[in-house]
């Protein structure tokens, strides 16, 4: 799963620092997840970030669907 949500990331148009943000916020939910996104998983991710700071609360959560697009991948 992280190979194709990297190869995702590339082809958006985003600056090499939103890249970096969205790779570092991905890898930490595909690894909470367990590379199967579900309802329950969701809920774990959700409450691993429930001591950040509100914005990067939003940020994170805010990438999630990127992760869930991902289910549409080969292989996933």
């Amino acid at each position: 799963m992280k190979e194709y949500i990297a190869s995702f990331i590339k082809e958006k148009d985003l600056s090499e620092n939103s890249q970096t943000a969205y790779s570092y916020d991905l890898d930490q939910f595909v690894d909470t997840v367990h590379n199967h996104v579900s309802d329950t998983n969701l809920r774990i991710y959700q409450a691993s970030i429930k001591d950040f700071k509100p914005a990067v609360q939003t940020e994170a959560i805010s990438r999630q669907p990127i992760s869930v697009l991902s289910l549409s991948a080969p292989g996933y």
